[in-house]
């Protein structure tokens, strides 16, 4: 199982350590379709897409819990930071 994660503002529990986790994947292209997805919706049309993994098209049907879409908004916002 694969996992990615970026780096942003801790949770109401402070438990993340600072990071976003997109969650555990079965296999490493669902991995990397959905840290593209993310990478889309934090920095939108900004994003180079030779820092993506596959074709931007490829992540449109990559869904998140409501938990991550709230610290990818933080972050598309400028409440975190992306290392």
């Amino acid at each position: 199982m694969s996992k990615r994660k970026t780096k942003a503002p801790p949770d109401d529990d402070g438990e993340n350590e600072g990071f976003l986790s997109l969650g555990y994947f079965e296999t490493e292209r669902e991995a990397g379709l959905a840290y593209d997805r993310a990478m889309i919706l934090i920095h939108g049309e900004d994003i180079d897409p030779s820092e993506l993994n596959y074709d931007p098209s490829e992540s449109e049907s990559v869904g998140f819990p409501l938990e991550t879409i709230r610290q990818i908004n933080a972050l598309r916002d400028g409440r975190g930071a992306i290392h």
